[in-house]
């Protein structure tokens, strides 16, 4: 799996000057949700051998949604906050993300 993300805090600083060079508005956190958004989306995808599933992030909630859009799974941070863990730690969150996923195809 390839996916252009920040992989560390300075990449995430880097992507948001990018983006407010360009004249969009971005923050911190919102890089870093995107990051493991697409991260985790690309995990999944990879697990399943296909796009089946769809992960969305809303309010800090990390899900996995069926075909019918029911949410099958919820995927938690280490701590509290995702923010808070990838600035932490982004491989382990990284590793924590592939894994999930991992295990969740499993179960399908």
């Amino acid at each position: 799996m390839e996916l252009d993300v920040p992989l560390n805090m300075d990449e995430v600083n880097q992507k948001v000057s990018e983006l407010k060079a360009a004249g969009k508005e971005a923050t911190v956190e919102d890089v870093i949700y995107d990051t493991i958004l697409q991260s985790f989306q690309g995990y999944l995808d990879e697990a399943e051998e296909g796009h089946y599933d769809t992960a969305k992030l809303v309010d800090g909630e990390l899900g996995v949604y069926g075909i019918t859009d029911k949410k099958t799974h919820t995927v938690d941070p280490f701590s509290t906050d995702w923010i808070e863990d990838f600035k932490a730690n982004a491989d382990a969150v990284f590793a924590y993300l592939a894994d999930s996923a991992d295990e969740i195809a499993k179960e399908g």
